[in-house]
């Protein structure tokens, strides 16, 4: 049967998400580094411990050290014996110690009975025990006679070894080869044993804790405690810590769904207040750097629209009242009058041209045939066409050739088209009487070089606010430059656009001559043959 149940999403803020990683990933944390502190506490107590104990067995060392002085060796020792040895030396040591401490005891009470016990003999353990190491009076037999090895009975109330030292003592030479005891690893803490300051071996106690003992119940009892308190505090602490950060961060990633919305319907002015040295600050300035180039890109689609209406519609308008007038037998079909209407029909054909080519230019199909072509040929060509219509407007036309010549990989009708509106746009607003210089040269800009081609003009000259328009669609000079056969402005719009597609650009500055001079630069790929 087929079900008709679409798998719910659930949708969960960025904030959450944020809050539920820094959390489980603290948590995580947390645990892991309280259960590894547990493991390296309870070892690290172990060997603790077990340094406190081999510290308390100095005498036995001094005994240690006095037998191998006397006999100039360790004793060689089965298997077997190796470990009782060391467990008989060790409960010696502490018979001794046992009965040191209580007879010093006895002295230090004024009334306490003289003792009737027998004094012990010099290694601490009677005729009658069952084990006793003792000397070859000829020097003959080994150093260490093993009698026999049962443990000694308590002495004075026995030695309860509670903690099992005996078992867990080593004696090691100077190789670290084992001598008697048990088996040490690496973490077992050491005495060394010197004679005459030369090493000779080591004593060794394996760190063990017996997790039955009550001392070592009650220890780990409390630090499970402890260690189980110190982690809900670290919970409840990375929680905190996790919700402020997540709050934190959910302000200006709202403040920048705000601002994004604002854009979506339109509303460019809006600005978002994001006071931050981060990413989302940096973010926040991009998203304020948006919203100025759409309100100016909104500015200008509108203004680009009520420009092209206006233009469109003042050949419109000549030629409606012209058909008009001729309908109504105002004027008469004559040569004149229709030569007028057709031009202001070419006016038209060249403005919608103009702007279907930067509508191309837009898109990205204003297409360019490169070829390998010398620049100044299609330069000098239009200058030609240029020099009657510049007479008739009372201007004198130089042309400089250049002292090199150069091939470039560039669209010749496209450059020919740049170098025609600039000269127009020369003619026309250059004042009567003045000049237009043409010129070329090389530059290096940034390591890379140039071909410049420089036309400059006469008086009128520019100010510097219409410097930084120029090459804007719809965009003409003030008063001072505007003449009534002045273009839609498109022209120098649709230079710029070509002079891009080349991977040059388009720029304009104050003339030397006082008034402007336009500059097209195109970068050099070819090699350049100087005269």
């Amino acid at each position: 049967m087929r079900s008709f149940l679409k798998p719910v999403s659930i949708r969960l803020p960025i904030a959450i998400r944020l809050f539920m990683a820094i959390l489980l990933t603290a948590v995580t944390i947390t645990l892991l580094g309280l259960w590894m502190f547990h493991l390296a506490m309870r070892d690290g107590f172990a060997v603790y411990v077990a340094q406190i104990e081999i510290n308390k067995l100095q005498g036995l060392v001094t005994q240690l050290q006095q037998d191998y002085e006397r006999s100039g060796h360790w004793p060689e020792l089965s298997e077997d014996e190796k470990h009782q040895w060391l467990r008989a030396q060790f409960h010696h040591h502490m018979l001794s110690k046992f009965s040191e401490k209580k007879e010093s005891r006895r002295l230090m009470l004024p009334n306490y009975p003289p003792s009737t016990s027998e004094p012990l003999p010099p290694n601490g353990i009677d005729d009658h025990r069952p084990y006793q190491p003792t000397l070859s009076d000829s020097g003959s037999q080994p150093l260490f006679e093993m009698k026999r090895f049962k443990m000694p009975p308590p002495l004075f109330g026995g030695f309860p070894d509670r903690l099992d030292i005996g078992s867990r003592l080593g004696l090691i030479d100077q190789q670290g080869t084992l001598v008697a005891g048990a088996y040490a690893t690496n973490r077992a803490p050491r005495l060394v044993i010197r004679v005459h300051e030369k090493t000779v071996g080591y004593l060794t106690l394996e760190p063990r804790i017996d997790p039955d003992d009550a001392l070592s119940k009650a220890f780990f009892t409390q630090q499970k405690e402890q260690l189980f308190w110190i982690g809900i505090g670290c919970i409840v602490m990375s929680a905190v810590v996790a919700g402020l950060l997540a709050r934190h961060f959910r302000r200006p990633i709202q403040t920048l769904m705000d601002s994004a919305n604002h854009l979506i319907h339109g509303q460019y002015t809006f600005k978002n207040h994001i006071n931050r040295s981060d990413e989302l600050g940096d973010l926040g300035k991009t998203m304020n750097q948006l919203s100025e180039i759409l309100s100016q890109h909104e500015s200008s689609r509108r203004q680009w629209v009520a420009d092209t209406s206006h233009e469109l519609r003042t050949p419109v308008s000549v030629l409606q009242a012209q058909i008009e007038a001729m309908q109504d037998g105002v004027r008469e079909p004559s040569v004149k009058h229709l030569q007028a209407m057709h031009g202001q029909v070419s006016a038209l054909s060249r403005l919608l041209n103009d702007v279907y080519e930067l509508a191309r230019a837009d898109v990205g199909q204003l297409s360019c045939h490169l070829r390998i072509t010398e620049p100044w040929t299609v330069v000098h060509a239009e200058c030609e066409g240029f020099s009657e219509p510049m007479q008739s407007q009372g201007l004198m036309l130089q042309v400089i050739p250049p002292n090199f010549s150069i091939q470039l990989e560039i669209d010749a009708d496209r450059i020919r088209q740049v170098v025609a509106n600039l000269l127009e746009n020369s003619r026309r607003y250059t004042d009567p009487g003045g000049v237009v210089r043409v010129s070329t040269e090389l530059q290096v800009i940034q390591k890379e070089r140039f071909w410049t081609l420089l036309i400059d003009d006469s008086l009128p000259s520019v100010s510097d606010n219409v410097l930084s328009h120029l090459g804007e669609r719809f965009f003409r000079a003030d008063s001072s430059r505007t003449r009534a056969t002045g273009g839609a402005g498109l022209g120098l719009a649709l230079s710029r656009q070509i002079a891009e597609m080349h991977g040059g650009d388009l720029l304009f500055e104050h003339s030397p001559l006082g008034g402007l001079r336009a500059i097209l630069r195109l970068p050099v790929k070819q090699i350049i043959h100087e005269n």
